[in-house]
């Protein structure tokens, strides 16, 4: 029963940790009044500003990136915790063991995540795609040229009829 209580409060401490940065990347920004404010200075954070509303994939990628970074930095604060373990051990023999266990777990969970990482870019360069920052959802371009996305579905079937009477 106690295992499931700890579950819980690992799922919602995730949950709370994962939904924060959520956040900021999900709203639009709306202004009541125009300003000369620059809201994508050049620093290392402007991949935040090259996230448009329909770019989902640019979206995914930029999760995966902060999923990766989130979960490295639990790595080494388990690490760090570890070590504070072995140091106030005391040279009691169990202390140590638990202390080494757990520096153990925070080394491999590290290299899990960094070898995860590589593979993905690997895969993804396979498939013709520059990395994680490069995931691109492909998105259907209207049929008849010229003519926006609000095109019926009649005009293009037409347009497509065309064609192919004109290829005969």
């Amino acid at each position: 029963m106690k295992a499931v209580t700890i579950v819980k409060s690992i799922m919602k401490r995730l949950v709370a940790l994962l939904a924060a940065p959520l956040t900021l990347i999900a709203p639009q920004l709306v202004y009541a009044q125009e300003s000369d404010l620059d809201l994508c200075p050049e620093t290392q954070f402007n991949i935040l500003c090259k996230i448009e509303t329909g770019d989902f994939g640019g979206i995914l990628g930029t999760a995966i990136v902060i999923m990766f970074i989130v979960a490295i930095i639990i790595a080494l604060l388990w690490l760090i915790l570890g070590g504070i373990k072995w140091i106030t051990s005391g040279g009691d023999s169990s202390k140590v063991e638990g202390a080494r266990n757990q520096i153990i777990a925070a080394v491999i969970g590290l290299v899990v995540v960094f070898l995860s990482y590589f593979i993905l870019n690997f895969v993804l360069t396979l498939f013709g795609i520059p990395g994680v920052g490069g995931l691109k959802i492909p998105t259907i371009k209207p049929i008849v040229e010229g003519s926006s996305a609000g095109g019926s579905v009649n005009d293009g079937i037409d347009t497509i009829r065309d064609r192919v009477e004109n290829q005969r």
